[in-house]
Parts: structure tokens; C-alpha cells; sequence
């Protein structure tokens, strides 16, 4: 159902806040915003991903739904005026639902148990829907769980994402969005529905899958009891997307730049107005409204390799960047490959692992630091080289996540592609990307607030070598 909103009074403009929720793989963020972008109030709470097995990445769907109502609540008291609540969710998340109630752990995209069963016959569902085959998206892990766990298979009613969950705690629907389905790999990304010959090969019906909406679908909040538990007096919300699309959508120019993310994992992203699929089936394909499709490539491997390295040499942040600055491009000779975590772009292997190469008695311990982060920025480049091969080559690329305050890693970063690189200091791009596609839904376009940024402009001769090392660490690979 969608409500009609009445945005003016004697013809001016009504003011309105943004309540914008941002759940992703360990914690959920809720931002308060105004029209104008600025940030009235911020709450963010944490919860643990479940890995006791190899391959197990699971979360417990209560908890991250405690986090959100706390956060909720602890930004409560900022709003002060006519308020809208707006999401943006984390993609390829997975949950069994029978007579209202979860039957199982919500399974992520990090779970890789399901990795023998991202087989051929499953590749032609996938691309249709504008996702690679692999074990990260639900079709894989639905193949999975119907051949080796058929007690669950049967008595799940419904197969829920982290999008349908929450909203059917607002709206008593469950009900996701163009971005978060085409994630599932059972979207037919030309009709927006449920892929029949899909579903078919799953021995599913539609009805045991949330219903498809736009991005910017607005629903009446029908769960009274729950907005006055959070102290909350709002009565709609617009529904959003998914994390990485609404990421894309909070960039400066966006149409004409690429983001690149580097957090836990990493991921490189570019705007479209058409739909477009990769034929390789390398580039994943979402829909974020009528007019832009979102393409890109991620990578399983980002901060989480350098977190890894810390451990192993007992160094800090501060130390890796000045590591950075102490050896010199090419690090004498260094290769590392940071499959650490399997990959996704640009291999598509589960079960890939890393390796470095190059190793002697003369290395030095910032020689292995600078290997690991050029590898690591290096297969970040290799994936902007697949998107470049469909979409038009940008004029900048805009930086961010939490691995961009380490020192020097932004000039790298330019030196490697080659073009400028913008960081903001704007952090929550999830959130605010969801905010201006909710205030755009009602009507209002809210200017994108990216605070403070620094340019890193490409020094030529350092691209030139990067160029020679990037291109021997390719033939290593």
C-alpha cells in the first residue's frame, strides 16, 4: 500500500526530518537528516556475525533487530518535526519465516557453505537477475539448504532478506525492493519479478518469497505499539535499497564518477540509466530507481587483510602508513594476492587463498607492508578494469570507508587507476543515500552534504611505474 503525502501548505514546502536506518553485516547505524543533508542526531549499535564452522557467517535476526530499536529510540528525542523513516540493508541475506517467527539463524552473504552448489545449471538464473553465481546469493544457498537440510526447506513458509524482516515490523508486509531482490539471483531484471524458471528449478512458489516494490514505495507504519515503545510519532516510510546502491547514490556527480569503498570488504561502483548486464557474468547489475541502474564489482577482501596483517606483525594503523612512505613502489620486488577470504570480482572462487611472492632474506618488513596494501589496491584496480570495459570511463573516483584514513593510501589509490581520487568526510554514505532517495520519493530534493574533502590529484611518473608492477602482478596472478 502507498500513501499519498500532502508536502505543502499555502504552497510552501513543508519541513520534514529523515529518520535513515542503515543495517549492515555487524552494525546498524540510524541518522537523523534534514532536508538540507545535515545530520541532526546519530545512533549506532553493534552485533557479532556467528562463524564457529568454516564457512558459517550467520547472525541472529533478533539481535540486529534489538540493535535497530535502540538505535531508533537513542535518536528519538532529536525528532522535533514531521519525520519519515527510510532504509537502506545490507544484500544476498537470507532468513526462514514460518507462522511469523524466524526458523533460522539469517545466513549472510559471507556464508560459503553452499559453494559446491553454485553449479552451471544455476549460472543462466543468476545473470538474469544481474548477479554473479556464487554461494554469497541466496539462489546458491537455497540449492543448498533443499538438498541437505529438507526438514528447514519444507517448514519455512517464507524466505525472507534483511529488507522484508524489517519491514514487516513497521508494516505487517513482507515486502523488498528492486535492489535488494535483484540480489537474491531469482529476479528476472527485465519484467522486476520473481524468475519462474528459477523458482521452478527450486521447487518454490511466489507467495513463499516477499513481493517486489520500487525503491521509493511509501507505507502507512501500521505497528502503533512499536513506534510508541520507540518514542516515535511517525507515519510512513519509504523503503529504499540496498546498502551498496544507495553508497553510489550519496557521491558527488555520480553519474560521471565511480565510488570506490573500502571497509571491512571492498567494492568498486558506477551509475547507469539503462540495464545492462555483464555477459561474463562478472559485474553484478541493480536497480535503484526508474532512471539508474547501479554496476560493480566486490571484492571479499579490503580492511579485513589489513586487520589480518596487524595481528600477524603486531603493528598498528599508524605503523602500516608509515611503512607506506619508508619503501618504495614495487616494494623490491613483493607480490601479494589478498584472497585471504575467497573472493568474489574479479575471480568468483570461493576457495581461492593468498599467497606473496618475491620473498628473500633482504626484505624488509615495510617492503611486505607496502606489498600487501599495492595487492590489495592493485586487485581493487583489476576490478575498475572490468567495469571500465562496459561503462564509460569516469573522471574521478570518489573514496570511501574506513581504510581511507590510513595515510597514504589515498594517493596510491590515484597513482594506480590513474585519476583523481575524492575522500569526504562524510562516512555514512548508506544512510545518506537512503535519506535522498526518501526526501526524492516525497518530492524534495535534499543536496548531497559531503562536509569536508581532500583531492588527490595522479602523479604521473608514479602511475607510469605502478603500471609496470600492476601489470607483473596480473601475469602472477
Amino acid at each position: 500500500m502507498t500513501a499519498k503525502v500532502d508536502l505543502k501548505i499555502n504552497n510552501e514546502v513543508r519541513k520534514m526530518l529523515m529518520i535513515a536506518v542503515d543495517v549492515g553485516t555487524t552494525n546498524s547505524k540510524v541518522l537523523v537528516v534534514d532536508q538540507m543533508g545535515k545530520v541532526r542526531a546519530k545512533a549506532e549499535n553493534g552485533y557479532h556475525l556467528i562463524s564457529r564452522a568454516p564457512g558459517q557467517a550467520e547472525e541472529d535476526p533478533e539481535l540486529i533487530w534489538q540493535a535497530i530499536k535502540k538505535g531508533l529510540s537513542e535518536v528519538a528525542g532529536a525528532v522535533d518535526e514531521e519525520a519519515t523513516l527510510c532504509f537502506s540493508t545490507a544484500m544476498h541475506s537470507l532468513l526462514a519465516i514460518n507462522q511469523n517467527k524466524a526458523i533460522s539463524p539469517l545466513f549472510t552473504w559471507a556464508d560459503t557453505r553452499s559453494a559446491r552448489y553454485a553449479t552451471e545449471n544455476l549460472k543462466a538464473f543468476a545473470l538474469a537477475s544481474g548477479v554473479p553465481l556464487h554461494p554469497m546469493i541466496p539462489l546458491v544457498k537455497l540449492a543448498w539448504l533443499k538438498a541437505e537440510n529438507k526438514p528447514l526447506y519444507e517448514k519455512a513458509e517464507k524466505w525472507l532478506d534483511l529488507k522484508s524482516f524489517l519491514m514487516s515490523k513497521f508494516t505487517g508486509e513482507y515486502v523488498t525492493d528492486y535492489a535488494c531482490a535483484g540480489s537474491f539471483g531469482l529476479l528476472d531484471c527485465q519484467s522486476m519479478h520473481w524468475n519462474r524458471d528459477a523458482m521452478n528449478e527450486l521447487g518454490l512458489s511466489n507467495d513463499r518469497l516477499p513481493r517486489i516494490v520500487a525503491t521509493k514505495t511509501i507505507f502507512p507504519i501500521v505497528n502503533k505499539k512499536l513506534l510508541k515503545e520507540l518514542g516515535l510519532n511517525i507515519k510512513q516510510l519509504v523503503i529504499g535499497a540496498s546498502d551498496g546502491t544507495l553508497s553510489n547514490l550519496a557521491q558527488e556527480e555520480s553519474d560521471h564518477s565511480f565510488s570506490i569503498t573500502i571497509g571491512t570488504s571492498a567494492a568498486v561502483r558506477g551509475a547507469i540509466d539503462h540495464l545492462a548486464l555483464d555477459p561474463q557474468n562478472c559485474l553484478f547489475t541493480y536497480r535503484l530507481d526508474n532512471k539508474q541502474w547501479v554496476m560493480g564489482a566486490p571484492s571479499n577482501n579490503g580492511g579485513n587483510i589489513l586487520a589480518w596483517w596487524q595481528k600477524i606483525w603486531n603493528v598498528s594503523y599508524e605503523q602500516i602508513g608509515d611503512s607506506l612512505t619508508e619503501a618504495l613502489i614495487g616494494a623490491d620486488g613483493v607480490r601479494f594476492y589478498p584472497y585471504l577470504y575467497g573472493e568474489r570480482a574479479p575471480l568468483w572462487d570461493a576457495n581461492v587463498t593468498g599467497k606473496m611472492l618475491g620473498l628473500s632474506a633482504n626484505i624488509t618488513q615495510s617492503e611486505m607492508i607496502r606489498g600487501v596494501v599495492e595487492g590489495m589496491l592493485f586487485n581493487i584496480r583489476s576490478n575498475y578494469d572490468l567495469l571500465v570495459k562496459i561503462l564509460p570511463k569516469p573522471y574521478q573516483i570518489n573514496l570511501s570507508g574506513g581504510v581511507c584514513r590510513l595515510n597514504g593510501l589515498p594517493q596510491m589509490l590515484a597513482d594506480i587507476i590513474g585519476l583523481p581520487v575524492k575522500v569526504a568526510s562524510q562516512a555514512d554514505s548508506s544512510a545518506t543515500g537512503a535519506a535522498m532517495l526518501a526526501y526524492a520519493a516525497l518530492g524534495v530534493t535534499m543536496p548531497l552534504n559531503l562536509g569536508e574533502s581532500q583531492l588527490y590529484l595522479p602523479n604521473k611518473t608514479a602511475h607510469e611505474l605502478y603500471e609496470l608492477v600492476y601489470r607483473d602482478w596480473l601475469t602472477k596472478r
